[in-house]
């Protein structure tokens, strides 16, 4: 009967929360999909470039340039901003998760963890941020010192104190990131219980698992959406 109740109520709360969660899903898709569409490229593109290079080295000896001519800095920075780009969208993804859990709560107080577990994910994805920054900033300083080709040929001169600084970085806000993670499914999860979709649940499994979360993601889609078109109209589902 209360879950009846959760799901058929007319609580505003319930349906501004819903639709940040649609659009926190949906932006989250196109994240994952551009981080996966361009990541898996670069990374068979970095590769080929090394394998070159290796084979090209150990034919024709020291002091020739082993590097493809198809191979330039251009693809770097490319690969670069589609993957910030991408990063990007997945710490809005996460900003309106919390704000759509946060407009949840109000009426079901067993989302504050989640809520609460989703703050600490944002904490972390600031300090990646900050690491990817100087991330950046390092390895355009070491190719534009070394010349095209330094990053396959491992000849580029590193900032090696800004790269400790990112590890560093780099732990915490994995950690946190973790946390905000376990807080995602979490939140989820109990939205699929309290609107009785099972599409929410499975989407938010999915989302842990890194190849998966697309389909996660648009099963939350999905789940929000089928949720916002048999509410009530007595609340705006506005952002």
């Amino acid at each position: 009967m209360g879950m009846k109740s959760a799901v058929t109520s007319g609580v505003p709360t319930d349906v501004k929360g819903v639709g940040r969660l649609r659009l926190a899903s949906l932006i989250g898709l196109i994240a994952q999909g551009l981080i996966w569409a361009v990541g898996l490229p670069v990374y068979i593109w970095l590769q080929l470039t090394t394998n070159s290079a290796s084979k090209l080295g150990s034919n024709l000896g020291p002091g020739i340039n082993t590097i493809p001519g198809w191979n330039n800095p251009n693809w770097f920075y490319l690969s670069l901003f589609a993957l910030t780009v991408g990063f990007i969208l997945s710490i809005g993804s996460f900003v309106f998760f919390y704000l759509g859990f946060q407009a949840v709560r109000r009426s079901a107080p067993d989302f504050r963890a989640p809520n609460a577990l989703l703050f600490v994910g944002l904490v972390g994805y600031a300090l990646l941020a900050v690491m990817c920054l100087i991330f950046v900033g390092a390895m355009a300083s070491a190719i534009s010192s070394a010349g095209p080709g330094a990053i396959a040929s491992g000849s580029a001169a590193l900032n090696m104190s800004a790269i400790w600084a990112g590890v560093v970085l780099i732990s915490l806000g994995g950690f946190f990131g973790i946390i905000g993670t376990i807080g995602l499914v979490l939140g989820n999860r109990r939205a699929g219980r309290r609107f009785a979709d099972s599409k929410l649940t499975v989407g938010a499994i999915l989302t842990i698992f890194p190849f998966l979360a697309i389909a996660g993601q648009g099963l939350l889609l999905q789940g929000y959406s089928s949720r916002l078109r048999t509410s009530p109209k007595s609340g705006a589902p506005g952002v």
